[in-house]
């Protein structure tokens, strides 16, 4: 059985039997040996750091080494340029460590020039050894591993069956939460939704995510489109996207792995 973890710290804490779901992944542990992530949308940093931080556990007490890994990625639309290149750095940092730590993997894409695509993105994303790439998932999760795999199958499909109700709420909060960014609270956002505050909440805690965690990722995400393409002083952006002062967006953007607002400005443009 899987259950879905309210947040990455509790993952840290002790990854088997757990899920965490983010904007695009839903990323798993069903035994100490057997792990595997689905990937899906659109990749952005956001995602990317949270992925990021993800690789330490690989080597926590619980699990058994070497693992054995599923990834499915006949969901995944895209990824952004910046969320790439933070991941391709995270893996080069990772790279040595995790070598051998890995017994098999299996990567499932769709049988079409799509899936071509994905099954040479999809190993960039983590450890290279002894992948094989499938397009029937009863098969993949089979050979990643015959005895817990097809268990680990019908735990992630309840798990997806379960987040297509979870992600429209929580993405419609998102969206919410990006319009109404100097004001926005639970309760009013709520009542646009049609949901009571405990409804919206559980629905958010089913997709690991909190509404306070929400409201920083949406402002961390309009304060960098200002950064780079306007002209005004961080002040001014940190109040337009919700932020008491700009010493508070930037402890929001550190929290988010990013460098503070004028370095994010300089480094943006200078690119």
């Amino acid at each position: 059985m899987l259950r879905l973890a309210a947040s990455l710290d509790e993952i840290e804490r002790g990854p088997v039997g757990r899920a965490l779901t983010g904007g695009s992944f839903l990323t798993w542990c069903m035994t100490p040996r057997l792990v595997g992530t689905v990937h899906f949308g659109r990749r952005d940093t956001r995602d990317a750091h949270a992925l990021g931080r993800l690789y330490s556990i690989v080597r926590h007490v619980e699990l058994r080494p070497p693992l054995r890994r599923v990834v499915d990625g006949r969901a995944l639309k895209g990824v952004d340029d910046d969320a790439w290149d933070y991941m391709m750095t995270v893996v080069t940092q990772h790279a040595d460590g995790m070598r051998d730590l890995f017994e098999r993997q299996a990567v499932i894409v769709e049988p079409n020039i799509h899936g071509a695509r994905n099954a040479a993105l999809l190993p960039a994303f983590g450890p290279i050894d002894q992948f094989r790439v499938f397009t029937d998932a009863d098969e993949a999760y089979r050979w990643a591993d015959p005895d817990d795999g097809p268990a680990a199958h019908d735990a992630v499909r309840a798990l997806l069956d379960e987040l297509d109700t979870t992600g429209d709420v929580a993405a419609r909060a998102r969206a919410w939460v990006a319009a109404h960014l100097r004001t926005a609270r639970i309760a009013p956002c709520a009542v646009a939704l049609g949901v009571s505050t405990r409804s919206l909440q559980r629905h958010l805690t089913a997709a690991g995510l909190t509404f306070r965690a929400i409201v920083a990722a949406e402002r961390v995400a309009a304060a960098q489109v200002r950064l780079v393409h306007g002209a005004a002083k961080i002040d001014a952006i940190a109040r337009d996207v919700g932020c008491s002062s700009a010493s508070q967006l930037s402890v929001l953007m550190r929290r988010a792995g990013l460098k503070r607002p004028s370095d994010e400005r300089a480094g943006r443009r200078g690119r």
